[in-house]
């Protein structure tokens, strides 16, 4: 049964275009029109307890509205929603934009964005809690690359943090890929925001543009993907995540268990996802599949999120979520044999490693996903080292353009200053080292890590960030180049 409200925030570009694919498959999924009405109010899987109340708010005309807030600071992505099919389910106090675009400059986005674009936000926010009897957590959807989705959601964030300080903030999030880039600047863009929400996330779930395009390609068989198949993608992930939240099942996991299983040290919060099945309609009716076969392909390269194989990552724990018709004793079953086999690689100090959530009502898919409908389905979510290397290839790049000041002084025409850069990527570097401590450790076999918390090793990720001395700032200028006065340990290319 719904288990409290969640509250869904989407900034900037790559989050307004999220929410349109998100908002469609749970208008299909709870069976509400693109006016809002229930489809067929008396059909089964449509009742009260079912009823999608935990993403949805049921005015006084009996219409679902979407329990959300979609902010853009320029009018492009908002407008397309206002004239889209489903503008009638939105209301229109939940849709804002500003007027100029945030020029994909995060100090733009935290210090320039226009007072009244903060002020309606959240106030709409606060509108969303007060329609809430029991709020669980807010979800927020942006990219760490651009101003907007970078800066505003941080600015937005903190602020929402000052409020609601015990309500988990959960991202759903896209991370600058590791070859390819839309954006010079990204790398600036992303450690600046990723350092800024490191303390207010509770745990974020990333994803890679790259690798999305290539389940669309390879999966799903999809020539030249768009961005709205990649949406889809993301939607269906996280409809997966929150299933728990929505229907009924033998085994709940709600954000708050998930929050509590997954992260063990507070730094340490940075997800990955995997789908599966990931297959075509045409595909999908010829298959069969059990149920160690849908847990073993979700540990495929190809099935995830980002770049890697999990099979080779020092894994601290892992969240299978399933849907559809799951005995529970197969899942047992299934996570022994993984376990024994050493399908993946557990840390020694978390042997227990697994949180497992099973739903029976089956999962939906929209027909332009490419996606086939299947009786079952598993998101696994897992804390691994699988994040090292897009953390390492964002900070080298980031040290290549900040060692020469490269387009720096548009960041510091919008107030920002450059030690601001440089705490920053020591924050992100720390993280990034202690991602590596869990590596070597579990790839050298000396656990330094005392069990009660202590610290026996100067790169223990118990420690906190002050012992840290990995960057020095040297007061002497920089050379006749213009290089930059913060001088720090430079992060290699992988």
């Amino acid at each position: 049964m719904p288990l409290g409200e969640v509250i869904s925030v989407f900034v900037g570009q790559c989050g307004a275009q999220t929410s349109q694919a998100v908002w469609e498959l749970m208008a299909i999924e709870h069976g509400v029109g693109p006016d809002g009405v229930l489809i067929d109010p008396n059909s089964e899987g449509y009742t009260e307890k079912n009823s999608g109340n935990v993403f949805f708010m049921v005015d006084n005309k009996d219409r679902y509205v979407p329990r959300t807030v979609i902010v853009d600071s320029e009018p492009t992505v908002v407008d397309e929603i206002r004239g889209g099919v489903y503008r009638c389910m939105f209301n229109p106090r939940s849709l804002i934009n500003g007027c100029e675009d945030m020029a994909n400059n995060f100090g733009r986005g935290y210090y320039g964005v226009p007072q009244n674009l903060i002020d309606k936000s959240v106030y709409s926010i606060r509108k969303e809690v007060e329609s809430s009897d029991q709020l669980q957590a807010f979800l927020f959807y942006h990219s760490y690359g651009g101003g907007t989705g970078g800066g505003t959601t941080c600015r937005i964030a903190e602020l929402m943090d000052t409020e609601f300080m015990k309500t988990p903030k959960i991202e759903v999030a896209i991370f600058p890929d590791h070859q390819k880039s839309c954006c010079v600047v990204e790398p600036y863009n992303a450690v600046l925001c990723s350092s800024t929400l490191d303390e207010i996330s509770s745990f974020t779930l990333l994803c890679e543009n790259d690798a999305l395009i290539a389940i669309s390609s390879n999966k799903l068989g999809i020539d030249r993907p768009a961005y709205s198949h990649i949406n889809r993608i993301i939607a269906q992930t996280t409809s997966g995540l929150s299933a728990s939240l929505r229907h009924d099942g033998p085994l709940t996991a709600t954000l708050m268990q998930l929050q509590t299983n997954l992260v063990p040290f507070p730094r340490l919060h940075y997800l990955q996802l995997a789908l599966a099945p990931l297959c075509t309609p045409d595909v999908i009716v010829h298959e069969a599949i059990t149920v160690p076969e849908l847990t073993l392909r979700c540990f495929d390269k190809d099935c995830q999120m980002v770049h890697g194989d999990p099979r080779t990552a020092a894994m601290m724990s892992c969240a299978l979520l399933y849907r559809g018709d799951i005995p529970v004793k197969d899942v047992s079953d299934t996570i022994d044999v993984i376990k024994k086999r050493g399908v993946i690689g557990l840390v020694d100090w978390c042997p227990t490693g697994f949180k497992v959530g099973i739903v029976e009502t089956p999962p939906v898919a929209v027909k332009q996903s490419g996606l086939g409908k299947s009786t079952r389905q598993l998101t696994a979510m897992y804390n691994s080292t699988l994040i090292i290397n897009p953390l390492k290839s964002i900070l080298y790049r980031f040290n290549t353009l900040l060692s020469k000041k490269a387009f720096l002084h548009w960041f510091l025409q919008e107030g920002m200053e450059e030690a601001e850069f440089c705490e920053c990527a020591e924050d992100v570097q720390v993280i990034t080292n202690d991602y590596v401590f869990i590596e070597n450790t579990f790839h050298t076999g000396l656990d330094t890590m005392d069990p009660i918390g202590g610290d026996r090793s100067r790169n223990n990720p118990c420690r906190s960030s002050e012992d840290d001395d990995n960057f020095e700032l040297v007061e002497e200028g920089g050379d006749d180049f213009g290089e930059s006065n913060c001088q720090h340990n430079i992060a290699v290319e992988p």
